[in-house]
């Protein structure tokens, strides 16, 4: 009588800590399906697994006492195989979520390198802009002052009213100064359009003719 409570003792014991394991692997089984198990959690599940072994030698232990009892090796031998599948799975997962953190620190630093490469195109090509512009500021001051004293002279060049006016030396002059200014207009970036000025706007002189 005191060995068959034994066994049905044992049975009971093995029935519950079946289930508890079994709960167990399937809260496992559902963080695995979930591809959201993290590396904290790995030391954790490795202790769960030490726990679950030491439980089964235990129960080997004591299915070697009561060798009777047949059923122990049908749920041992199922218990191992669900854990060494656990552990398989759990492994799987972990390569799966390391390979895809790898991916995404290959595109973030990709799309770095991009931003880094568009914003140095964007410099240079602002740079470029500024040079440009102030290239065309100094022609144009040039020319200006260029026109200023071509008036000046053209000034000194006009005789008194009173006296006689030498027409072809005037003529020549103008077609000098026109010269000049188209020569200075078209080494300008942003060259002006002569067409659209008279050169009585710019000479007075020709008012004068």
């Amino acid at each position: 009588m005191v060995m068959l409570r034994e066994l049905q003792k044992l049975l009971s014991d093995e029935r519950h800590l079946k289930e508890s394991l079994e709960m167990q692997l399937n809260e496992l089984k559902n963080q695995i399906s979930s591809n959201s198990i993290h590396d904290d959690n790995y030391n954790q599940l490795l202790s769960e697994l030490k726990e679950a072994r030491s439980k089964i030698r235990k129960i080997s232990m004591q299915k070697s006492e009561h060798s009777e009892n047949t059923e122990n090796d049908s749920i041992l031998q199922q218990l191992q195989g669900e854990l060494q599948n656990m552990k398989h799975q759990h492994s799987i997962a972990l390569k799966h979520e390391q390979m895809k953190r790898e991916k995404l620190a290959i595109l973030h630093e990709d799309r770095v390198a991009n931003l880094e490469s568009r914003l140095a195109e964007l410099s240079n090509t602002v740079g470029s802009y500024d040079r440009l512009r102030q290239q065309d500021q100094d022609n144009i001051s040039k020319l200006k002052e260029k026109l200023s004293k071509l008036n000046m002279n053209q000034s000194e060049v006009i005789p008194d009213m009173k006296h006689e006016v030498d027409i072809p030396k005037i003529v020549e002059e103008i077609f000098k100064l026109k010269k000049i200014i188209q020569t200075e207009n078209e080494n300008l970036q942003n060259p002006f359009d002569l067409n659209n000025y008279k050169v009585a706007k710019c000479l007075p002189i020709i008012k004068i003719i």
